[in-house]
């Protein structure tokens, strides 16, 4: 015979509370919240258990979009800092670069160098940009622009002379954003070399970049951290490895990288780049990844007022 609710009782002691993950059959990782209660009737005996499962997918998303975002914060601090003086330095000496080529002939053996060194300055000065824009005043000139043109010219310039090719579907239709043109540029660039680097050059490899007007409602939960609202968006798949599950949650992170440190490999700020500003524009990327099928990362940006 059960008790009548009045008869029972749970103590808080005896509770069992923690999280958990699974995977589904299609490869999707869900978060659980387990939570387990001994019941005991009004003269303390103890009658057996009450188990509760949630999922909690949704919130441990947001949890890590959070984490995100202060690691972003606290890049943004660092770079706000010091790239806009160091960006000043480096116009000085790339200054100072130029009026020594002006005075030194071509036929002499420093004008080689004085060329390479002023390339170099140049490249510095495209990097403190990029920590700029991590910065939560960095510099930026929003605009409302018609994506496809800028998705198409900025991904055949990437992929020129790659050996690599590209399928697009980009209808006449797609909604406006506005954005800093050049910033967006620097997103579809940064994404398509990431594609680049995980695809071989074979003749049946290639890219497929596709974008599409997409109205989110009230009661969509993908992506979690987008408000209702009209958005344009953007695919960029390719037939790599694809990305361990493991790495997943990290490669948006400014201080993660897979690749190799050094001066040829980079130091892992170009994903960590996009998010940041995709992010400051009220919008989001998302990864999804199959192990030697490939990876689609996926870019939400509101769209302008229609």
């Amino acid at each position: 015979m059960h008790a009548r609710p009045e008869e029972t009782e749970t103590r808080p002691e005896a509770s069992n509370e923690f999280d958990f993950r699974i995977i589904r059959a299609d490869g999707e990782i869900r978060w659980i919240s387990h939570l387990c209660h001994h019941i005991y009737d009004a003269k303390g005996h103890d009658l057996g258990h009450r188990i509760s499962n949630r999922d909690i997918t949704d919130r441990k998303r947001l949890e890590a979009e959070l984490v995100k975002a202060r690691n972003l914060e606290a890049l943004g601090i660092l770079a706000g800092g010091i790239a806009h003086d160091f960006n000043n330095l480096l116009q000085g000496l790339l200054g100072n670069l130029e009026i020594a080529k002006m005075k030194s002939e071509k036929a002499s053996p420093a004008y080689r160098f004085l060329e390479q060194a002023e390339q170099v300055s140049g490249a510095a000065i495209q990097l403190t940009r990029q920590l700029i824009a991590f910065s939560a005043g960095g510099y930026s000139q929003p605009t409302i622009i018609q994506p496809a043109p800028h998705i198409r010219e900025e991904s055949l310039a990437t992929l020129a002379y790659s050996g690599l090719a590209v399928e697009f579907d980009l209808p006449a239709s797609l909604w406006d954003i506005k954005i800093d043109p050049s910033q967006f540029d620097n997103v579809i660039k940064q994404l398509v070399l990431n594609a680049m680097e995980a695809l071989p050059a074979q003749a049946d490899n290639r890219l497929r970049i596709t974008a599409a007007n997409l109205s989110l409602t009230k009661n969509q939960a993908t992506p979690p951290t987008l408000a209702p609202g009209n958005y344009l968006k953007i695919s960029i798949q390719d037939q790599g490895s694809g990305i361990p599950k493991e790495h997943l949650p990290r490669i948006f992170d400014p201080y993660f990288s897979t690749k190799e440190r050094g001066s040829q490999k980079g130091m892992g700020l170009g994903l960590a780049l996009c998010d940041a500003i995709i992010r400051k524009q009220g919008g989001t990327i998302t990864v999804e990844s199959t192990p030697q099928q490939g990876t689609t990362f996926h870019i939400y940006l509101p769209a302008a007022t229609l």
